[in-house]
């Protein structure tokens, strides 16, 4: 591993998350975080391709792993390898003990972080931008003095978006996020030989999601409408009429068969003949009151 030079900030990390955004600039500022090598330290191509489940199956996984140095017992002709250190006999127990507790106290209180590229589905938005591509961080304190080991899944799912007016088809958007599952105790507490204070455990999760989206294309609304049509026709009219029809026939029968007085015409053409007919002109006439003259 190495400090990530700012090319790799550049070319092989997304855009920050918004969330994210100042943690990443000032670790970046900070030159505190390690990149994996492309290339082991015999000058092979690292091969960082992972596959499997684990659990006692085929697989491959990538362990990153946070441990002190491992003790060699100086000689004149030893040679120190990377990650080795010397110590006056590495079979004294009393010395690794006082050798962890020295390395312990020069770490002091640490914390875990890395910086992943993420994909992440969005369904309020379509086309390409329904699966966002970003760069978060992931950070865990643990106790320095109990080794422990924290795993991270990889998940593969999968977005089948038919999302098109035209409905032209199933678009398939794959995309790939981690999440960190949790973290344990570890069984490496034997120093100095198998010990660590912390790693990440990262592998493949064995089980694929399928998100399905689908909206309504125009023929799906044209049919939609006609069915409404349809409906109120065949349905929605027979139970309206079943409560109209009975007050609607009573309004035709009333105005059918209702009695209405006819008009005397002897009475319109000859009212001398009826007595009574002039006072009830003259009840019906205003009462009109003369004005009277100034003087």
């Amino acid at each position: 591993m190495h400090i990530c030079s700012e090319i790799e900030w550049a070319t092989k990390f997304q855009k920050p998350a918004v969330k994210d955004a100042k943690k990443i600039d000032a670790l970046r500022l900070g030159l505190v975080m390690y990149c994996l090598d492309d290339v082991d330290n015999k000058g092979f191509p690292v091969d960082k391709g992972i596959y499997g489940a684990d659990d006692g199956r085929l697989h491959k996984r990538i362990d990153l792993l946070y441990q002190p140095c491992d003790p060699v017992t100086f000689t004149s002709k030893a040679v120190l390898k990377e990650g080795e250190c010397f110590v006056k006999n590495r079979e004294d127990k009393a010395e690794m003990a006082a050798k962890l507790k020295s390395t312990i106290g020069w770490i002091g209180v640490p914390d875990f972080t890395i910086v992943y590229n993420n994909m992440r589905m969005d369904l309020n938005k379509f086309e390409e931008a329904s699966i966002g591509k970003e760069s978060r961080v992931m950070n865990r304190q643990f106790d320095i003095n109990q080794p422990s080991w924290i795993h991270g899944q990889l998940f593969s799912d999968v977005l089948n978006d038919d999302t098109t007016i035209l409905n032209s088809g199933t678009v398939t958007r794959p995309f790939k996020h981690l999440q960190t599952v949790g973290m344990y105790s570890s069984a490496w507490t034997d120093f100095p030989n198998k010990y660590k204070f912390i790693s990440y455990q990262l592998n493949i999760f064995d089980s694929q999601v399928i998100h399905s989206r689908k909206t309504m294309n125009w023929m799906e609304l044209v049919g939609n409408i006609g069915g409404l049509i349809g409906f109120i026709n065949l349905f929605a009219a027979g139970i309206v009429s079943y409560f109209t029809a009975p007050q609607f026939a009573s309004y035709i029968a009333n105005r059918l068969y209702t009695w209405m007085e006819p008009e005397n015409i002897t009475r319109v053409f000859h009212p001398e003949l009826f007595p009574d007919a002039e006072d009830a002109k003259a009840e019906k006439r205003p009462e009109v009151i003369p004005e009277r003259k100034r003087e």
